[in-house]
């Protein structure tokens, strides 16, 4: 009888692991578009504070955020279907987990659009909750390669703080956020689940 109780936990905590990496795998291209979107984000910023544009940088923002929220939010409902079984606790702790850094991140930036907060200290704060975000996720998921993206945001962070106030601190954010968000985006949904390790 304890031999069997044994055998339904781990059966129990492979089924949740493999649900968790089911989960990534349909989630990554949110993780691609809003590593492009943002990317793009940088640039558009870049531009204007160089002087090729006059388009507010609040206006690119602003615009990119509301395509990213649309194709996550109503996106991810196409990609992810129910299957007529509950939620396992991976992905219910990987919704949440992205869910709030979506949710923390948006307050951040309207509190810098209406409360006028200094802006360049954001790429900061997202830089490490990137990173926060990846390293649970690879804890969550099993998938071990996550955390040296996690490194990556950490490290990436810490370059922000550095390049505080200065253009090629927007360079650096686009090549961040392909670096770090769209090609991992882009290695989650080309690889099979099961092949993570």
């Amino acid at each position: 009888m304890g031999d069997d109780k044994v055998r339904e936990e781990i059966a129990f905590i492979r089924s949740a692991l493999e649900q968790g990496r089911a989960y990534a795998h349909l989630r990554s291209p949110d993780f691609a578009l809003w590593g492009a979107l943002m990317a793009l984000g940088y640039l558009g910023t870049y531009a204007f504070v160089v002087r090729l544009w006059t388009l507010s940088p609040s206006v690119i923002w602003w615009s990119l955020v509301a395509v990213g929220w649309l194709f996550s939010l109503f996106g991810g409902r196409l990609r992810l279907r129910p299957e007529g079984r509950a939620a396992s606790p991976a992905i219910d702790a990987l919704r949440a987990l992205w869910l709030g850094f979506g949710v923390t991140t948006v307050i951040f930036a309207i509190m810098q659009t209406v409360g006028g907060i200094e802006g360049e200290w954001m790429d900061t704060r997202v830089a490490g909750l990137l990173g926060l975000c990846f390293f649970a996720s690879a804890s969550i998921t099993k998938i071990r390669w996550l955390r040296f993206i996690a490194a990556g945001w950490w490290g990436a962070a810490v370059v922000f703080f550095l390049l505080h106030g200065r253009a090629e601190g927007l360079l650096a954010g686009a090549g961040f956020m392909i670096v770090l968000l769209c090609l991992p985006g882009l290695m989650l949904w080309l690889r099979r689940p099961a092949a993570h390790g």
